[in-house]
């Protein structure tokens, strides 16, 4: 049995920004969505991700518009203030809320 690829491709959406299309089937990509609608929104993705930022720290995970805006200001101060000393808050924040499964919706 050969396996299938999952590459999201975006070769049947030429001129069509934020579309992108899966095993033949279109959906609009949140993060170019957000991008349009939120100034400054595509700079959050200026820095690397990793397992959790100073967002999800503070914010938890996000479900609306409203909660996508606020995570960026967290990461913007991320981004302005990067150092080893915050690095090690989120490591220390995302710990604590793993061992005590804060973090489960």
């Amino acid at each position: 049995m050969e396996a299938q690829s999952c590459v999201m491709t975006n070769k049947y959406a030429e001129g069509y920004p934020g579309k992108r299309y899966y095993r033949g089937t279109a959906f609009v990509d949140v993060a170019e969505e957000l991008a349009r609608e939120i100034p400054f929104y595509r700079i959050r993705h200026a820095v690397k991700p990793g397992a959790a930022g100073w967002a999800l720290v503070r914010q938890g995970y996000g479900a609306s518009k409203e909660d996508a805006l606020l995570k960026l200001q967290y990461d913007l101060y991320y981004i302005k203030h990067q150092s080893l000393w915050l690095d090690a808050v989120i490591l220390i924040k995302t710990l604590a809320d793993t061992l005590t499964l804060r973090g489960r919706a």
